[in-house]
């Protein structure tokens, strides 16, 4: 069985474990990411 790790969903873990909004995790990764960049 292959099973997919749904990669937005721990972000949003590790960001709620840690108490960071995601307009906060955003200003912090810069211009320079973005989803697209993050998830490949």
């Amino acid at each position: 069985m292959d099973h997919k790790i749904h990669q937005g969903r721990n972000v949003k873990r590790f960001r709620e474990m840690l108490g960071i909004k995601q307009e906060a995790l955003a200003l912090d990764l810069g211009e320079d990411w973005n989803q697209k960049d993050f998830f490949t």
